[in-house]
């Protein structure tokens, strides 16, 4: 059971850990900060991100993906989400 778990971890694109990673930092500074604000403050950022990377994309003449742009966001925000859940339960 654990190999099959870290079989599925490893499948997970280095961009999505990125985001994750980065997420988490952001979240736990503007989480801890502003609570339910900062998870707000952090989904905001994840979104001009990705709307960046859209338009710098159509400007390259590349193929526009939204679909993995809001997957990117949801890896962004997610860490905030589960900070502010801690941050107000426990």
């Amino acid at each position: 059971m654990l190999n099959k778990f870290i079989e599925t971890l490893a499948k997970i694109r280095y961009d999505k850990l990125s985001h994750y990673f980065y997420g988490s930092i952001a979240g736990f500074i503007f989480t801890m900060l502003f609570k339910w604000f900062g998870v707000i403050i952090v989904l905001v950022l994840a979104l001009l991100k990705e709307v960046f990377d859209i338009i710098e994309d159509y400007q390259k003449g590349n193929e526009l993906r939204i679909r993995d742009g809001l997957i990117d966001t949801a890896f962004t925000v997610a860490p905030a989400i589960f900070f502010l859940i801690i941050y107000l339960f426990f």
